[in-house]
């Protein structure tokens, strides 16, 4: 996308970012801030936030009435705590689905993503066990088979994370450029010459004149050729500059591996989803004891039980 030194890659008349040793730096950055700077941020909001608004509240409310709140019972002063609704769990859940989304599409960017995750995770638990018991009334329990459509999300998600890290081993290193060059282009299957194989040739002559440098010397000699990272014809090729049959190679590669990456790993995922049961078989074998049970009393209490003459009369 960023070109080669004689055409130089715009979006809109902008020069595009060039990035050197690789965008994941970027990536990189953005995680280990958003991981332990917002997380952190967070975690005093969570804490906070409620704390001021249950202050203000009771303040108002011994003002208004001219009541102690220490001659108040608990079921009385928690009705000036923050209340909860049906859609409080629904931050909580966003925050673990944002968590999980950046953990598992960039951990190849940020390997210690998945350990300030767990850190921030132990210190969530407390945090919200302190405000669901001291800052926030106190919720109605809902029997509930699952978590609902969020299962779906984190389920998605998983599956897209092995696609997206896929693509980042594939197009963010060099592990496809070196197995290229080792298996096709090196003699004794080694990585030598593989810098100048990764670099193309541009003829300085080709500079447009407002991108020419000012300076093209080097201790007092012109200089006529330089290197770039790109796989492209030299200068004295029919399609100068043009992409070389290698990127092509390189491209497929990558395809290759990307395709065969997520077969694997999806399959020894399907086959650990298998032979782990989602019900332990402990489990299920007491679910069906008390299945079992159940029928026992229930026909136990129909053999015993006195039947009305209506009952007993069998209907023709």
């Amino acid at each position: 996308f960023s070109g080669y030194p004689g055409n130089p890659g715009t979006l809109f008349g902008y020069s595009i970012e060039k990035c050197p040793g690789g965008c994941l730096y970027e990536v990189c950055v953005q995680l280990a801030i958003v991981m332990m700077g917002k997380q952190f941020f967070n975690h005093l909001c969570e804490i906070g936030i409620p704390f001021v608004k249950n202050w203000w509240r009771s303040r108002q409310h011994e003002k208004a009435t001219s009541v102690d709140r220490q001659s108040l019972a608990q079921w009385e002063a928690d009705y000036d705590l923050e209340p909860w609704t049906t859609l409080s769990l629904f931050d909580e859940y966003l925050e673990m689905a944002v968590q999980f989304g950046f953990v598992t599409l960039f951990a190849m960017a940020f390997p210690l993503a998945p350990l300030f995750a767990f850190l921030n995770n132990v210190i969530e638990i407390r945090v919200d066990a302190y405000k669901y018991t001291a800052q926030l009334r106190r919720p109605l329990a809902q029997r509930v088979p699952d978590i609902g459509s969020w299962q779906v999300i984190f389920k998605g998600m998983s599956s897209l994370a092995v696609i997206v890290n896929a693509f980042l081993i594939a197009f963010t290193s060099d592990t496809i450029p070196r197995f290229v060059y080792r298996s096709t282009y090196s003699s004794d299957f080694s990585l030598t010459g593989f810098v100048n194989f990764t670099l193309s040739v541009f003829d300085t002559s080709d500079f447009e004149e407002d991108a020419r440098p000012e300076n093209a010397t080097l201790n007092g000699v012109v200089i006529k050729q330089c290197r770039y990272f790109d796989y492209r014809e030299p200068p004295g090729e029919d399609n100068p500059y043009s992409l070389s049959l290698v990127y092509w190679q390189i491209f497929t590669a990558r395809l290759i591996f990307v395709v065969v990456f997520e077969h694997i790993v999806f399959a020894v995922t399907g086959l650990l989803d298998t032979i782990i049961p989602d019900v332990p078989r402990s489990v299920q074998e007491r679910i069906k004891r008390e299945q079992i049970v159940t029928q026992e009393v229930f026909s136990e209490h129909e053999r015993t039980s006195p039947r009305t003459p209506s009952e007993a009369v069998p209907k023709t």
